[in-house]
């Protein structure tokens, strides 16, 4: 089992954290594609942009609007792309990670194994297969058709942390991917990282990080563990809480990354 990340899905990572805004540089703001207000606009207004193109996009827009990158600090930087509701969301971000540790393991993209139980009609599966990334959400990644759920035991790099209907209305879903793990004889670590918004973020401070979980009994659910994020833990971790709200909570693994 792999215990961490191949280099093409690092880089990844390291470009969402880093977006390069004039001369400095800001992590890849979360986008709420429900809640933004932009409908079939372009990847990068609906969460599902790749950090060329959401780089590209922060040129294009200062260029129209006579704004000097250059005199922006990083708090700037990160305003500029929130205000002008660019970034990624959850389920974008984690196609474009696993796409790249997909083509370093297999040889060949994430489009070529991903399926869309969701779609019905013939023509949109078709559409689909052209635009996968905005096609693929989290219940498209934990439906059986691309993924597997797996045992704490097994967990490894590439592998995602599912929730799905967590929240007050339990209606919202999520996923992260385990960038490494650490084992010993006691106790099991996973380092993941995702995109995500808490309350206390306020407007600007969300965004592409990290967070652990440190796993000391396997046979006790994952809420049972000790998530941090942010120097958060326990009832301060909304990651954790969101979790425990969540009607299925599941460590899951797609298809093209399983052993033959």
């Amino acid at each position: 089992m792999l215990d961490s990340l191949s280099l093409p899905a690092k880089l990844i990572i390291d470009a969402y954290l880093n977006l390069c805004v004039g001369n400095v540089t800001c992590s890849a703001p979360y986008v709420n594609n429900r809640t933004s207000g932009i409908r079939g606009g372009l990847a990068v207004h609906v969460g599902k942009g790749t950090p060329k193109e959401i780089t590209e996009e922060i040129e294009l827009l200062a260029k129209k609007k006579h704004i000097n990158l250059v005199d922006f600090n990083e708090q700037q930087a990160k305003k500029f792309l929130v205000d002008h509701k660019i970034g990624i969301e959850c389920s974008g971000f984690t196609y474009h990670l696993l796409d790249a540790e997909v083509k370093a393991r297999t040889g060949k993209p994430l489009a070529s194994f991903i399926n869309f139980p969701f779609i019905k009609n013939p023509l949109r599966k078709l559409l689909a297969r052209h635009n996968p990334v905005t096609r693929t959400g989290t219940k498209s990644f934990a439906h059986n058709a691309n993924s597997t759920e797996i045992a704490i035991a097994n967990v490894c790099a590439g592998d995602m942390i599912i929730m799905l209907g967590y929240g007050a209305k339990n209606d919202r879903d999520h996923v992260a991917v385990v960038e490494h793990v650490e084992k010993d004889m006691n106790t099991i670590i996973v380092h993941y990282v995702h995109s995500l918004a808490w309350k206390i973020d306020g407007k600007y401070n969300h965004g592409v990080r990290r967070g652990t979980i440190a796993i000391s009994d396997q046979g006790k659910p994952l809420t049972h563990a000790v998530w941090e994020e942010q120097a958060k833990t326990g009832a301060q971790n909304q990651t954790l809480q969101n979790a425990k709200t969540a009607t299925y909570l599941g460590i899951r693994r797609l298809h093209a990354l399983s052993t033959p």
